[in-house]
């Protein structure tokens, strides 16, 4: 009975260790794949994002991590998040119609080569922010680059925004 109740418990200590090392955010191995990382920037009192928006077809949260997404042509839900700490930024925080959150999101589209590794750029330019993918061995665009208006009282958990994560298509 001792000797069963050890093999039983080795066998799920096993199962369990394994399925920790899995990673079910990572492409199939063997389908060609890119690596796709988030941008974060401390602009005074203000931490500037630009991060994937939509994963597997469903809104996902800021990941600090690379992701890894299938190559060939995407659809792609981005957004820049600008997000305030500090509570000395009463100016700012009016500006954003008291919220302590602003920021916008936009599709791009791409075509991502087998073992490229892309990072989400944006440029904030008055109450516009472009972003786009940036191949990190070229330095050029990977994507289309598109400038979209500021949102003042973004929201980033909203359900509202997990209806246009269907459209991507990673």
């Amino acid at each position: 009975m001792n000797k069963t109740l050890t093999v039983t418990l080795s066998s799920l200590f096993v199962a369990l260790i394994s399925g920790c090392n899995s990673t079910p955010e990572q492409a199939n191995s063997s389908s060609p794949s890119v690596i796709l990382e988030s941008h974060k920037h401390l602009n005074g009192d203000v931490t500037e994002v630009a991060q994937l928006m939509c994963f597997k077809r469903r809104l996902v949260p800021y990941q600090e991590e690379p992701r890894t997404v299938p190559a060939g042509k995407q659809q792609i839900f981005v957004r820049a998040v600008d997000h305030m700490y500090m509570i000395d930024s009463l100016r700012k925080r009016q500006e954003w119609g008291g919220k302590n959150m602003g920021g916008s999101y936009v599709m791009l589209e791409a075509d991502l080569k087998t073992d490229q590794h892309v990072v989400i750029r944006r440029q904030d330019e008055n109450d516009m922010i472009i972003m786009w993918l940036e191949d990190l061995q070229t330095g050029l665009p990977a994507s289309d680059v598109k400038g979209v208006k500021r949102m003042n009282q973004f929201d980033i958990a909203n359900d509202k925004y997990g209806s246009v994560c269907a459209k991507s298509s990673i």
